[in-house]
C-alpha cells in the first residue's frame, strides 16, 4: 500500500513553526525530519529491524523533548498538574 502523493512528498517541517526556542526548535525539527523519512519507506514491515530502529529513534527524540518541555515549564514557573489516564 503506498501514500497518496500528497502525503508522500509532504514536507514536515516547516520554519513557521520555530518557537525562538533554540532546544526545542532543534527537536522538533529532528522529530519532523524522522517522519519525513519514515514516509518515504511506506512499505517497511512492522517488524522489519529497519521499522525497529525507526521507532527506537522516534521515542529516544519524542521522550528527550518531553523532558525538554517539562525543564522549561518548571523553569518558567508552570503549575504542575497530575496525569489522568
Amino acid at each position: 500500500m503506498s501514500l497518496p502523493t500528497s502525503l508522500s512528498t509532504l514536507e514536515l517541517w516547516d520554519e513557521a513553526l520555530l518557537t525562538g526556542i533554540p532546544t526545542v526548535d532543534r527537536q522538533h525539527r529532528d522529530i519532523a525530519r524522522l517522519g519525513a523519512k519514515m514516509l518515504k519507506e511506506t512499505g517497511l514491515p512492522l517488524t522489519s529491524e529497519r521499522f525497529g530502529d525507526y521507532f527506537a529513534e522516534f521515542w529516544q527524540l519524542v521522550a528527550d523533548h518531553f523532558e525538554t518541555e517539562e525543564e522549561l515549564m518548571r523553569t518558567l514557573g508552570f503549575p504542575k498538574v497530575s496525569a489522568r489516564v
